[in-house]
């Protein structure tokens, strides 16, 4: 598992390279594929709070759209975000033009999840997987 929320690392950084599931360390397939490419995260939370959960479909520094190219990489018609806790849908939002999809979910120390985040097109159908996500304790609970 992957420990979230330390003072020694705030924010933690989690890519598909540490992906579990179907198609781990899956960046590679969006240039070649249009099928949903998915995986989620073994995470366990260092301390009781509400965590912030960012999306992202490129790495957070490339600052591009979720629904524009990069690089070789097509885009795709991003119309939404979710995350899934142990399966489950725990929130959805709405994006569009953003570079990332912002969640807050509650977590409690020593608590082992699956985490996933997924991009969804205009119908809720899962278009991939988030790529790479920023995980923290969000400011409220620090």
């Amino acid at each position: 598992y992957v420990i979230v929320g330390s003072i020694v690392e705030p924010v933690t950084r989690l890519t598909s390279d540490e992906w579990y599931g179907s198609r781990a360390s899956a960046w590679k397939y969006l240039a070649v594929t249009s099928e949903p490419v998915v995986g989620h995260w073994k995470i366990e939370a260092a301390a009781t709070g509400d965590y912030d959960i960012l999306l992202y479909m490129f790495p957070p520094e490339a600052n591009t759209p979720l629904n524009q190219a990069l690089r070789n990489v097509p885009a795709r018609p991003v119309a939404g975000a979710r995350v899934l806790l142990d399966g489950k849908e725990v929130t959805r939002q709405s994006v569009s033009d953003a570079t990332h999809a912002r969640f807050t979910i509650p977590l409690k120390q020593g608590e082992h999840h699956h985490l996933e985040g997924q991009f969804l097109d205009s119908a809720g159908n899962i278009l991939c997987g988030s790529f790479f996500t920023l995980v923290g304790l969000s400011r409220s609970t620090r």
